[in-house]
């Protein structure tokens, strides 16, 4: 057997991480491969891993989130451009009167397939927390990656700042009035009110699907 050829499972697992690169535009966590081989540890997952980087197969930036990404050597010239991927800032709590990039609201950094975002710039990504944009297909548990802006066009999805609170809804002006509408018809729409503190962090240009997710998206 040559010396970087691949046993049969780690040739699994490559094909697994392909699979969520090209599905959800990111590698699988750590986590997510035990459950899927059902290793009975995650140190069995760092082994497999290790081998498949000693064998030029994937690369794996231990400072990122989901920082696995598939080696050159293992894509054809196409390949390359369809699995390239660009690290966009995720963030936690969102705080009022600080840039959303802010040093107190920076969480890490995941790699996202650039296929998905483009040449979109100033990007970020924002856990997605409850059921208010499921009829949009974004779900509890989603990743939203958004363009940083502070104003938006009538029917877009955005990232707003009420208070200090970040929300995830579709952006509506009726006259004057600035309506942040859900889609979930158990909601109802909220309207700014201009003595709220609010604001436009971003407009949602992506959505990464948990894993559970992707069947209902």
């Amino acid at each position: 057997m040559k010396q970087n050829a691949l046993t049969k499972r780690q040739a699994e697992i490559l094909n697994f991480i392909k699979t969520n690169i090209q599905y959800s535009g990111f590698p699988p966590t750590i986590s997510e491969i035990q459950g899927q081989f059902s290793f009975k540890s995650p140190n069995a997952v760092q082994e497999h891993l290790k081998a498949l980087v000693r064998k030029g197969q994937i690369r794996r930036n231990p400072n990122q989130w989901r920082g696995l990404e598939l080696a050159a050597s293992d894509k054809s010239k196409d390949e390359v451009a369809k699995y390239s991927t660009v690290s966009v800032p995720l963030i936690g709590r969102v705080t009022a009167g600080l840039p959303v990039l802010a040093e107190e609201n920076f969480e890490g950094t995941i790699s996202v397939d650039r296929s998905i975002v483009g040449r979109a710039t100033g990007l970020f990504a924002l856990h997605v927390r409850g059921d208010s944009m499921i009829k949009a297909g974004i779900y509890d548990g989603d990743i939203a990656i958004a363009q940083q802006q502070s104003v938006a066009d009538h029917g877009d999805v955005v990232i707003a700042l009420l208070g200090d609170e970040a929300t995830v809804k579709r952006f509506h002006r009726k006259n004057k009035a600035i309506i942040l509408q859900p889609e979930n018809d158990t909601m109802q729409p909220i309207k700014v009110d201009e003595r709220d503190d609010f604001k436009i962090l971003g407009k949602v240009i992506a959505t990464l699907h948990r894993i559970g997710n992707r069947k209902a998206a």
